[in-house]
């Protein structure tokens, strides 16, 4: 389990122009930095997601109209339905 982290190191809680050098701002900066991070590349990968997804079916939708046409070309020649 993580320990919870003080943002002020004790020696510094006067200076507040060294609160920035204290390992204490720095764990938490960095902690704060990679929650955003990975909130980030979570979209991106939701957006990449969709967007596959759309072209796939896209795709999909083209093949069997291809497909349809196909077998009732097929289907006219031996006096088969277009169904």
């Amino acid at each position: 389990m993580r320990r919870q982290v003080q943002p002020i190191c004790i020696s510094c809680r006067d200076r507040p122009e060294l609160l920035e050098l204290t390992p204490h701002f720095q764990v938490a900066d960095a902690d704060r930095r990679l929650a955003k991070a990975k909130q980030d590349a979570e979209a991106y990968a939701k957006e990449a997601q969709a967007s596959a997804i759309k072209k796939v079916d896209q795709f999909d939708r083209k093949v069997e109209e291809g497909a349809s046409k196909a077998k009732s070309g097929i289907s006219g020649w031996f006096g088969g339905s277009s169904k």
